[in-house]
């Protein structure tokens, strides 16, 4: 079913999005005048960061 097909693609990718998420929230937030740079700037390096610790992890476990 098509729940399943969306659940197996989205598997694996969560933080991914979330990340990006976080990304467009830090940038919108600059236009609109509500963060300033430094401050968007600390979130989008947390979400890459985190991102590429999820990745670490990923590829750690692959290879046990």
């Amino acid at each position: 079913d098509l729940f399943s097909m969306v659940n197996n693609w989205y598997s694996g990718k969560k933080t991914y999005f979330i990340a990006g998420a976080t990304i467009l929230y830090a940038l919108a937030g600059v236009y609109a005048g509500h963060l300033d740079l430094n401050t968007a700037i600390g979130v989008i390096l947390g979400a890459l960061g985190l991102s590429a610790l999820r990745n670490g992890i990923k590829k750690a476990e692959f290879e046990e």
